[in-house]
């Protein structure tokens, strides 16, 4: 579409004078080409036709002197007389041109009679086109009626009028015509007669007059049409709505004013009447202009509003009149609104034309428009007031046309404008991310720095900070894990939109996946009270998927469900159809809203607005993150909500049959890798072949995996397996381990759970565990730890780190044992100094009152000290005969001491040989007997079990001393190191945990009992 870059005066100018003459020539050649030939005019009430050859093309008009008889109806009423009223009277002629006193007598109704002489040789078929006769009319040839439109009367009563053109048809065989029409015409006092010229012609000559000239007004009418279906199409889908609704109001005005003026096509569909077809007419004119100011203003928002305003009133107000007033007043009054519109037109001429010239290029579509009306709004004037002119078609098409090319191209300057837009935004879009991505990478370090000072702050200073104080840490440390898992989601961001994002397919067991990730984020739940749960089954298909990729989607739903969710429950779904997997992330929090569309939600940076939570964390890219994974792996991703949760649903493919289980060999890394690693793994792990071989255990679900680990670790280490975490933790009841290798993804319970259970019976250094994980993103890592790991691994595993870090940690826990042997030798070394004294002040006592006595008390006393410093007191476990020695021992000199206040009981079954740990029975009797029953005034008693079960012997220590409170017994069964342990029932507590797997179980009543016991193996 051509568009002068810039527009002068003089270029307008020129332009305009070019499209006037343009216009001009347009409508001379349409006028010219409908010109009938030089033809014959009636004289005298005769027309003579003789020397006229008839073809299908020639039409002559009946114009000239025809015969009229005022307030007669020749046929009608054949035996009135009524020659003496003939006259002469021109056709076409308005009877308003008239005097008015002639009118009166004729009463606004006559007959006209016009002789037609033909040729000889001259077609039998004729016909006749009456285009307007005001209002009824009779049509007779040769006293035959051959039309009727409406009923002439001489009656207003009995008068029915009927507007629009009539085509009649008869055959003759005469050369002598005589061609009668009776009229009437009381629907309007200043219009009457034949007022258009009447076509007579062959029948196939009007017929084909007729049909050309209602198929123009039925083309522009459809194109008018067309242009309102385009408005109201443009309305719906386009952003300048009002724009496209006054273009369509304006293009239906239009179509309607071409329906209801000239042929009045419209007629042929519905009846009206005649008044009625008036007032339709100066309507659709008159809201043919309104609309158009309406467009004006709504194309130009600088017009001045109230000129506009005044103009639309007055042209409402003249509707208005229209609608109310009489149709006699509409031959004046539509002089009147014509002007008006001229002016009107005119004044919209000389507003567009300023704007013309002063830049807005796409205008001149309008003023071209504009132009267009404006000539045919003086052509339509001249038609109805001068001259008879033919329906002209092309001034309706030239301004519709001008008009839509304006919108046109200001839709086209908009999607320019857009386009420049978009590629701006592109750009910024890019640098953006490139800042994002850069800033992610630049704020990372020192975030974990800040986390990590932060967390040693609360580590370190747990008895010195107040409550409020560990809360604004603790917070603190929340807020920068939430920050890193965002700088997290804007590297995936980047790395998606620059294609870098590379899947590598296996085949995935979505239920031990999914159990993963929900371990993972059980830590952060935030205190929120929300149970997550998965129930995909054991049995589930294995998908087709790049695992860490599958587990970054579940992360990032998950969490947004946490997010969202104050209380209730969170859970992960699955099912298949066909060759897909779906997968559903269910949660029970406050929905999403229902504006917004699933494009939205899932867009990146888009952010669901909720009044119910205003503290949600993020930057809303992980449903975009999720969504385009999804999308990569060939799936689809969508959600239901409503106000009570939210329900997202992704598919992923099935693993086909013929696909390889490439997670069975991921442990390693190759064999040549392995053989070229012997020598080194030889010379670093040579010395520990002759010391004692560190027991491991093994955990996966996978036999393949077990097997690979284990011929790692052997002959150097004992190795046993377990292939699930329940296995494990009955394996763990029946051994002494030394260290726990457990792989994070199993079915039922994973690797962080294990971890946990393992941890409520074990410290960190009294068992370690090492876990192997296929993810070493920190999220991952940040669990393994949190769970209680000592250390983690990322698949594939290298042969040689294995070992290194497994001899590292088998020999801490050997070193952790040999410290809680010493630590035990040294405990049974203590002898608090004011026992040996009061013991020998007994003894002193006794030599003076029974030698018996004395002698039994020096006994028992040398074998306390013997059974303290035996040299095998620094052995893990010693026979329970010698740890008994040692208990009655230390009874006889307690009850030597205090008499009748001390009363102890042994309860021991005959053929008891077990090993326990030293100093595990004579600290327990020494705490009941100090601390229990010693603190009454009377004493007390104490009994002391050993008795076979079927697979443990038990020890029960029972006293009915002042008994515990559950705080007390919390704080003695309490696994921590303090540095305040003594020889008592903590450290007696520890170690047959960390030999047994299981310590001291303690019951007790206030100031009644309290009773201690504890389980050995008999397999120990």
């Amino acid at each position: 579409m051509f568009i002068p870059k810039s527009i002068t005066y003089k270029k307008m100018l020129f332009i305009l004078v070019i499209f006037l003459l343009l216009l001009t020539s347009i409508r001379s050649f349409w006028i010219m080409s409908h010109l009938p030939p030089e033809q014959p005019l009636a004289k005298q009430g005769v027309m003579d036709l003789q020397d006229v050859s008839f073809t299908d093309e020639v039409t002559i008009n009946l114009d000239g002197e025809w015969e009229f008889y005022p307030n007669v109806f020749l046929e009608s009423d054949k035996d009135a007389q009524h020659e003496f009223s003939k006259r002469f009277l021109s056709v076409p002629k308005n009877w308003q041109e008239e005097p008015k006193k002639q009118l009166d007598e004729w009463n606004r109704n006559g007959t006209y009679k016009l002789l037609v002489q033909l040729p000889t040789d001259a077609n039998n078929f004729f016909g006749l086109r009456m285009e307007e006769i005001t209002t009824a009319a009779n049509i007779y040839v040769n006293g035959e009626l051959i039309s009727q439109r409406g009923n002439p009367a001489q009656s207003k009563e009995n008068h029915t009028g009927e507007l629009g053109a009539t085509t009649a048809f008869f055959h003759t065989e005469e050369n002598l015509i005589e061609l009668v029409i009776e009229t009437s015409s009381f629907d309007y006092s200043k219009r009457g007669g034949i007022n258009k010229s009447i076509t007579f012609g062959t029948a196939n000559a009007i017929i084909q007059q007729h049909t050309e000239m209602r198929m123009v007004q039925y083309i522009v009418a459809a194109i008018l049409l067309l242009h309102v279906i385009y408005a109201i199409s443009f309305s719906f889908i386009g952003r300048q709505r009002k724009k496209a609704i006054m273009f369509g109001l304006l293009a239906f005005s239009s179509m309607v004013s071409v329906l209801i003026d000239d042929d009045r096509i419209i007629l042929s569909y519905i009846s009206i009447h005649p008044g009625l077809i008036y007032k339709w007419m100066f309507f659709a004119y008159f809201m043919g202009v309104i609309s158009l100011l309406l467009f004006i203003d709504s194309l130009f928002k600088d017009m001045n509003k109230k000129v506009l305003r005044l103009l639309i009133l007055i042209k409402v107000l003249a509707t208005l009149i229209i609608l109310i007033k009489p149709e006699d007043i509409f031959p004046d009054f539509y002089l009147l609104g014509s002007l008006l519109s001229l002016f009107i037109y005119f004044y919209l001429f000389t507003c567009v034309w300023k704007k013309v010239i002063r830049g807005n290029h796409t205008a001149i579509f309008i003023l071209l428009g504009l132009t267009s009306i404006f000539v045919n709004l003086s052509w339509g004037i001249a038609k109805v007031y001068w001259t008879d002119l033919t329906f002209y078609p092309f001034d309706f098409i030239i301004t519709n046309i001008a008009f839509a090319c304006f919108l046109f191209a200001n839709h086209i300057q908009i999607l320019n404008e857009n386009e420049s837009w978009a590629k701006q935004l592109t750009q910024i879009d890019k640098r953006r991310d490139e800042f994002l991505a850069n800033t992610s990478h630049e704020l990372r370090n020192p975030l974990h720095g800040m986390i990590n000072i932060a967390q040693s702050l609360l580590d370190h200073n747990q008895d010195k900070m107040t409550e409020s104080n560990k809360e604004n840490v603790q917070l603190l440390i929340d807020i920068g894990k939430r920050m890193n898992f965002t700088l997290n989601d804007l590297s995936a961001v980047t790395q998606l939109k620059e294609g870098k994002v590379k899947l590598y397919k296996k085949n995935v067991n979505l239920h031990m996946t999914t159990a993963l990730v929900l371990d993972m984020l059980d830590f952060m739940k935030e205190g929120k009270k929300i149970r997550l749960q998965s129930t995909i089954p054991t049995t589930f298909p294995y998908v087709t998927a790049d695992e860490n990729r599958l587990i970054q989607i579940l992360f990032n739903l998950v969490h947004n469900a946490i997010k969202f969710t104050e209380k209730g429950s969170i859970t992960v779904g699955a099912n298949y159809t066909g060759k897909m997997a779906t997968i559903s992330v269910k949660d029970t929090g406050v929905g999403i809203p229902t504006d917004q569309n699933i494009e939205q939600v899932f867009q990146s940076y888009e952010r669901v607005n909720l009044n119910e939570i205003n503290d949600i964390s993020g930057i809303g890219i992980g449903l975009s993150v999720s969504k385009q994974l999804v999308e990569l792996h060939g799936g689809t991703i969508t959600y239901h909500s409503t106000n009570e949760g939210t329900t997202f649903l992704f598919t992923i493919p099935l693993a086909g049959r013929n696909i390889n289980m490439t997670n069975q060999t991921e442990l390693i890394k190759s064999e040549t890798e392995i053989a070229a690693e012997k020598d080194i793994e030889k010379r670093l792990f040579k010395k520990h072949a002759n010391e004692n071989q560190a027991t491991i255990l093994v955990v996966d679900d996978n036999p393949i995996n077990v097997k690979i680990i284990k011929e790692m670790l052997i002959p150097q280490h004992y190795v046993l397996t377990a292939f699930s975490a329940k296995e494990a933790l009955q394996c763990l009841e029946q051994n002494q381990l030394d260290l726990i290798i457990s792989d994070v993804m199993m079915p039922n319970m994973s690797g962080y759970e294990l971890t946990k259970k393992i941890r409520e019976q074990y410290s960190i250094s009294e068992l370690p565990i090492l876990l192997i994980t296929a993810r070493n993103l920190p999220e991952d890592i940040h669990i393994a730890f949190e769970s209680g790991a000592n250390d983690y691994l990322i698949k594939p595993v290298n042969s040689l780190e294995l070992k290194t870090r497994v001899n590292a940690l088998t020999e801490l826990k050997q070193s952790v044992k040999e410290l809680l042997r010493l630590e035990a030798a040294w405990l049974q070394a203590q002898i608090h100094p004011h026992f040996l004294f009061n013991t020998l002040n007994s003894i002193a006592s006794l030599a003076d009152i029974d030698n018996d006595r004395m002698i039994a008390l020096l006994g028992a006393f040398g074998n306390y000290l013997q059974r303290s410093f035996a040299i095998t007191n620094i052995n893990s476990v010693i026979p329970i005969a010698n740890e008994l020695e040692l208990t009655y021992s230390y009874v006889h000199i307690e009850k030597e001491r205090f008499r009748e206040r001390v009363y102890v009981e042994f309860d021991i079954d005959e053929n008891v040989d077990i090993h326990i740990p030293p100093l595990s029975i004579q600290p327990l009797v020494e705490n009941a007997i100090m601390h229990g029953i010693l603190h009454k005034v009377e004493g007390g008693k104490v009994f002391i079990r050993v008795k076979k079960q079927p697979h443990f012997i038990e020890i029960m220590i029972e006293d009915d001393g002042v008994g515990m409170d559950q705080e007390q017994i919390k704080e003695l069964l309490d696994l921590r190191h303090s540095a305040q342990d003594g020889v008592g029932v903590k450290n007696t507590n520890r170690r047959l945990t960390q030999l047994y797997g299981k310590g001291l179980t303690i019951s007790s009543i206030p100031n009644k009992k309290t009773i201690v016991r504890f389980q050995i193996p008999k397999e120990s």
